[in-house]
């Protein structure tokens, strides 16, 4: 039942149709886990950044933010959302690409560990010249790569021990 409205509210969302697309978005919102509530709200955002609605993804991603969400990957929607929204608005691309990095970082924070998604993801192609966005990667490239060897290490460990 929330696929249908979220379905049906980017149909209308396409169609430019908002008050429809307002009223499905929030159905499928309200029929929603307090857990999936969040990411359909910043997928949405998503989508209406794709729409050209720009100041109301925004918004949507500011009320977000506000928000105690201790789930890394809906920082980094919220920042895919800004970095987007930073190629789409030439007056505002400076503080949307800042607000995008401070948004990622906090994802980071919250343990966000996919290195290969960060890398190709098409949504953060407006930041990933930025010196911070480069910095960011490497950082977590080299988190993940001590949490790998860890791992190893701490598997070797438990097999020589049991030998």
């Amino acid at each position: 039942m929330v696929r249908s409205f979220q379905g049906r509210g980017k149909a209308y969302d396409q169609l430019r149709m908002e008050t429809k697309a307002d009223a499905d978005w929030q159905k499928a919102i309200e029929l929603s886990s307090e857990q999936d509530r969040h990411r359909i709200r910043t997928r949405r955002a998503i989508h209406l950044v794709f729409e050209d609605q720009v100041p109301k993804a925004i918004a949507m991603v500011e009320e977000l933010a506000k928000l105690p969400i201790k789930e890394a990957k809906r920082w980094y929607e919220m920042g895919s959302v800004y970095s987007l929204a930073s190629k789409l608005t030439s007056d505002q691309e400076q503080k949307y690409s800042d607000r995008a990095m401070e948004l990622l970082n906090e994802a980071v924070t919250l343990e966000y560990s996919d290195v290969e998604t960060m890398s190709k993801d098409t949504n953060l192609d407006p930041i990933r010249e930025r010196e911070d966005f480069r910095k960011l990667l490497e950082e977590l490239k080299e988190k993940n790569m001590s949490s790998e060897k860890k791992g190893s290490e701490e598997a070797s460990a438990t097999t020589e021990s049991k030998d």
